[in-house]
């Protein structure tokens, strides 16, 4: 744990319900990846950019293929993004939340250009109301389900409950981007969006809203299959 005076456990339920999207049994896009939980906030879900950026430079000292950064604020931060060009220098790929306050502009670091950032979408391909956006080429990159999605409980005893938030999205897609496998190579950044521009399918919002489109990843896997992304229904329904 970063975060001053708290231990590892999962207090609030956001780390839970994203790492069950990354590498969940059950519900994750890549259960047999191994799972590095690096906890950069508080049991409120609030934190600070030091602790940020210490969690982003420990996974590119131990080598972390993606760093799922499901979190977001309004100003820019030096040392994260520091951090952030440290990961990708090593080859490995951030990916982070595009905000949940619909404004035309995107949470930081999914403003970063060392981040994959991804927008929330409906199980209709629709952008969530609340998703933020940005004037291309600074949108976000990809749109990944986001509502009404299905993940694990911090709480022993409930099982699986329902989130929204473009934190769900990104858990998908860096779960999805966590199949393509490890590469050491320093552009590895600009390979993966060049893959994701290529394999996405546009969606009707346009690129400032849901960037390439809609994640599709038998596509970007290169399977040579054609389908789009399905989420787990929730338990019960």
């Amino acid at each position: 744990s970063f975060v001053s005076q708290e231990g590892p456990e999962d207090r609030h339920g956001h780390g839970t319900a994203v790492a069950s999207l990354v590498a969940g049994s059950r519900l994750g896009m890549a259960p047999e990846a191994s799972l590095l939980v690096l906890k950069a906030l508080d049991w409120q879900g609030k934190g600070r950019w030091g602790w940020v950026a210490a969690a982003v430079e420990r996974a590119a000292e131990l080598g972390a293929d993606v760093a799922v950064l499901a979190l977001g604020g309004v100003e820019k931060s030096l040392m994260t993004e520091e951090a952030l060009q440290a990961l990708s220098r090593r080859g490995g790929l951030a990916v982070a939340a595009a905000g949940n306050d619909g404004r035309g502009r995107l949470d930081y670091p999914g403003a970063s250009a060392y981040a994959i950032t991804v927008a929330a979408v409906d199980r209709r391909g629709r952008l969530a109301p609340w998703s933020n956006w940005a004037p291309w080429p600074g949108s976000p990159d990809v749109a990944a389900p986001g509502v009404a999605v299905a993940v694990a409980s911090a709480r022993g005893g409930e099982g699986y409950v329902v989130k929204s938030g473009t934190s769900m999205a990104a858990a998908i897609a860096g779960g999805a981007l966590a199949l393509l496998g490890r590469s050491e190579r320093k552009e590895r950044l600009a390979a993966v969006r060049q893959r994701l521009a290529t394999s996405a399918r546009p969606l009707p919002g346009g690129r400032a809203h849901t960037g390439w489109g809609l994640l599709n990843v038998p596509a970007l896997l290169g399977l040579g299959l054609r389908g789009d992304l399905r989420v787990p229904e929730a338990a019960g329904g």
